[in-house]
């Protein structure tokens, strides 16, 4: 035969297992918690790339630029010249700035990043090339916000679209 629990010991455990039901309800409604903290989710970068092509004709060259915005703000300015075999039928004569004077220009600057490998020279415009240089005032014409750059190289010729993420 079993021997039988005392009443009171029934029911102060009835009271002390319920505590751990009614308890942290009531502490979340009179001590709240002021150190949680709702994360809001991360704020995407607004991405954009401006590319621009040219073909030089009488050069046979490609001259690509490729500007990178991240906020609506210029972080680069990367100008690709390739020299190649052929010019596609459908592209007019230059009556802009040539190839040429256009590097040269840019071999002038103090500082600058040019790297070239076999056909490619590859020339790259940032902000500190520009506080480097501030006596070049055309430099500006390379590091512009986004619809004034594309409209500076559409007046030069070259034929732009925005890529945008």
């Amino acid at each position: 035969m079993k021997k039988e629990k005392s009443p009171i010991l029934v029911i102060v455990c009835i009271l002390f297992l319920s505590s751990f039901i009614i308890l942290p309800p009531v502490f979340r409604a009179y001590i709240p918690n002021d150190d949680i903290v709702v994360e809001s989710p991360p704020v995407q970068d607004k991405i954009q790339v401006l590319k621009c092509n040219k073909y030089f004709k009488e050069e046979l060259f490609k001259v690509s630029s490729s500007v990178k915005y991240r906020n609506d703000l210029i972080e680069e300015n990367t100008i690709t010249y390739e020299k190649i075999e052929k010019v596609p039928d459908d592209v007019s004569p230059n009556t802009s700035i040539t190839v040429e004077e256009e590097y040269n220009m840019f071999k002038s600057l103090n500082n600058i990043d040019i790297s070239t490998e076999e056909k490619v020279t590859i020339v790259k415009i940032d902000q500190d090339l520009i506080d480097n240089n501030s006596e070049h005032s055309n430099l500006l014409n390379y590091y512009q916000s986004l619809e004034n750059q594309k409209l500076y190289y559409e007046e030069m010729e070259y034929t732009c679209n925005v890529l945008e993420s």
